[in-house]
């Protein structure tokens, strides 16, 4: 009988264990925001490029569409405007090699309000035209740190990654 209690109590124990590093995510942290931002769907599409007839390649950047989530942490984060996001920017960095190396990073604007519980549609340029110099018909593997904040302060961020890719020049025709 004595080895059945402490086999349960050994078992008890590693339970217990096994629990605490499951309460020290950034889910349970009472120091950050009661929300968490999600992105649902990133709607890509390829930078347009043609020549515009003197031999100079002219880029046409059409904004991406992102549907985003606010999904609260407890009930106390579903009610407007204290379960809000408030979108700030995104950090974008672009990587156009193999070898992995950022080699841009640009601070793109993006506007609006993700409502607690609730999902928010929003666009966004992808790049700005001064980095698309010599890019004609490359790919790059586009980081997005999306950053917001919530009525009370608190930062709320969420990382996703797509392509941005860029046509190849289009020549005019006689």
């Amino acid at each position: 009988m004595s080895n059945v209690k402490r086999s349960l109590m050994s078992l008890g124990v590693l339970g217990a264990v096994a629990l605490f590093p499951a309460c020290n995510s950034a889910l349970d942290d009472p120091d950050t925001a009661d929300v968490v931002l999600e992105i649902v769907t990133i709607t890509a599409q390829p930078i347009e490029a043609q020549d515009d007839g003197s031999g100079v390649c002219t880029f046409t950047v059409q904004d991406w569409n992102a549907q985003l989530r606010n999904e609260p942490k407890s009930e106390l984060a579903t009610q407007s405007p204290f379960g809000d996001i408030r979108l700030v920017r995104i950090d974008a960095t672009y990587d156009w090699g193999s070898d992995g190396t950022i080699e841009q990073s640009r601070v793109l604007p993006v506007a609006g309000t993700v409502p607690a519980g609730g999902t928010q549609a929003v666009q966004f340029t992808p790049i700005t035209f001064e980095d698309l110099a010599g890019r004609e018909g490359q790919s790059a593997s586009m980081g997005m740190l999306w950053i917001g904040e919530t009525y009370d302060g608190y930062p709320v961020t969420v990382w996703t990654s797509r392509m941005l890719n860029v046509n190849s020049c289009i020549l005019a025709g006689p």
